[in-house]
């Protein structure tokens, strides 16, 4: 199939373009294999085409700045998944609609730990429930559950 998402079309994307391992920098069909590679990494299942893979090789290509080689202690490349992954969520609601934000990340800055995220919550985020930290426990537990439904 020519329009198949494998695992070695996802890295081919990404080869030599560090631009292109920014979130929101990627066409859909990449950005959904980096999203399921973001889940099945932190949930400690495979995805069906291995993108925890892709996900790691986006974090080198951008911890190295393109460069041939790079040493990274083991802890620090898992927070900098972490920080990968925040970005990958944080696109995901940018791209539904839900917030809106100037403060996307680039390849300098995106695994700055002091670097401030500026985000606006959209009428179709506050209405899906992001902000509901007025509400009580329960009554805000019953509609995350509603909301969870309708995905």
């Amino acid at each position: 199939m020519a329009n198949e998402i494998t695992l070695e079309r996802v890295i081919n994307y990404f080869k030599g373009d560090l631009e292109a391992c920014l979130p929101q920098n990627m066409p859909s069909y990449i950005f959904e294999a980096i999203q399921e590679g973001v889940e099945a990494f932190q949930s400690g299942e495979e995805s069906k085409e291995h993108y925890g893979s892709a996900v790691l090789f986006c974090i080198v290509q951008l911890c190295s700045k393109g460069k041939q080689s790079l040493t990274i202690p083991v802890d620090e490349l898992q927070e900098k998944f972490n920080t990968y992954a925040c970005c990958v969520e944080l696109e995901s609601i940018r791209r539904k609609g839900l917030i809106k934000t100037d403060s996307l990340p680039t390849i300098d800055n995106i695994f700055d730990g002091n670097r401030s995220i500026r985000v606006q919550m959209t009428k179709e985020g506050v209405d899906f429930g992001l902000s509901l930290d007025f509400l009580d426990k329960e009554t805000k537990t019953k509609l995350m559950q509603l909301r969870e439904e309708s995905l």
